[in-house]
C-alpha cells in the first residue's frame, strides 16, 4: 500500500499510468504559467499498488484546484471512475468523476476509500477551524438562487446582496462544493472563494469563472502557494474581506 503525505490537501485517484498523471501536471502548469519560471508545480504523482495512481497536492487551502485534473483524467480513463478526495477534517469530501463530468459528491470520510484503492493516508490530529465565504461578482441574488437550485433552500446557507456582488455564507462556515456549483452555472460571473483558518493561521482566496480557475492567493505566502499577488489591490486578509464587501466577522474563526 502506498503512503500519502500526512498533510495532504487533496488527491485525484485515477486508473491511468503515472506517466499520464505527470503529463497532466505539465500541461496544467504550462497553461497557467506559459512564460519562463523556476518554481516546480505544487502537485506530484504517487504510484499505487493496483489499478489506481494518485496526483496529490499537500498545500493547505487549495481544495478546488483538483477539478481541472479530475475532469481531464476522467476523460482519459473513459468509462472508469476517477475520484477526488479532500482530506481536511473540516471539509472531508469525495467527488466521483466519469468521462469528464462530476457524477457524485458526498461530504464523508475519504480515508477508507483511499485505502480501498491502495493508498494509506494518516489522519490529521483534529479539525483546523475553517471558515469560508463566497462573493459572486457579476450576478444577482436571483441568479445565485437559480444556480444553487434546491441547495439554496437549505437553512444553513445564507445568500445576500453585498456591495460588489452576492455574498454566500454558511452557519458552520463550510460551503463544500457551493463555489464550484455557482461558478459553473454562471460562467460570466467571477466567484471569489475565501477560506480562513485559525489553526494554523491561513487565508486563501480562489478565483473562479465558469470551469476555469483564474488564480489563487494564499497568506502567509509560501513557496508555490500563490498565483496572485493581490485581490483588487488588497494584500491582507482584512483588506481583502473589506474590498470584497464581506460583513465584519463573517470569516472569524468558529
Amino acid at each position: 500500500m502506498s503512503m500519502l503525505n500526512q498533510s495532504l490537501c487533496w488527491a485525484v485517484l485515477a486508473p491511468v499510468s503515472a506517466a499520464e498523471l505527470q503529463q497532466a501536471i505539465v500541461s496544467e502548469w504550462n497553461q497557467r504559467f506559459p512564460h519562463v519560471r523556476v518554481d516546480p508545480p505544487p502537485w506530484h504523482v504517487v504510484r499505487g499498488g493496483g489499478d489506481y495512481n494518485a496526483l496529490v497536492c499537500d498545500s493547505p487551502g487549495n481544495e478546488g484546484t483538483d477539478r481541472p485534473f479530475a475532469e481531464t483524467l476522467s476523460r482519459l480513463a473513459a468509462g472508469k471512475k476517477v475520484y477526488t478526495l479532500w482530506f481536511d477534517l473540516d471539509r472531508q469530501s469525495i467527488f466521483e468523476w466519469m468521462n469528464g463530468d462530476e457524477v457524485s459528491y458526498q461530504e464523508r470520510d475519504p480515508f477508507d476509500l483511499a485505502a480501498s484503492l491502495g493508498f494509506e493516508v494518516r489522519r490529521p490530529a483534529g479539525p483546523r477551524q475553517a471558515r469560508t465565504a463566497v462573493v459572486v461578482e457579476g450576478a444577482s441574488v436571483a441568479d445565485v438562487l437559480a444556480a444553487l437550485g434546491e441547495t439554496a433552500d437549505e437553512p444553513w446557507l445564507h445568500i445576500a446582496q453585498g456591495f460588489i456582488g452576492v455574498v454566500v455564507t454558511a452557519d458552520d462556515g463550510l460551503l463544500g462544493s457551493v463555489p464550484w456549483v455557482i461558478a459553473e452555472a454562471l460562467p460570466r460571473a467571477t466567484v471569489y472563494y475565501l477560506q480562513r483558518r485559525a489553526d494554523p493561521g491561513e487565508f486563501t482566496v480562489l478565483m473562479l469563472r465558469g470551469s476555469e480557475q483564474l488564480g489563487w492567493l494564499q497568506l502567509p505566502t509560501l513557496a508555490d502557494s500563490s498565483t496572485l499577488s493581490d485581490i483588487k489591490g488588497a494584500t491582507t486578509p482584512d483588506e481583502i474581506c473589506a474590498v470584497l464587501g464581506l460583513p465584519p466577522n463573517s470569516l472569524a474563526a468558529g
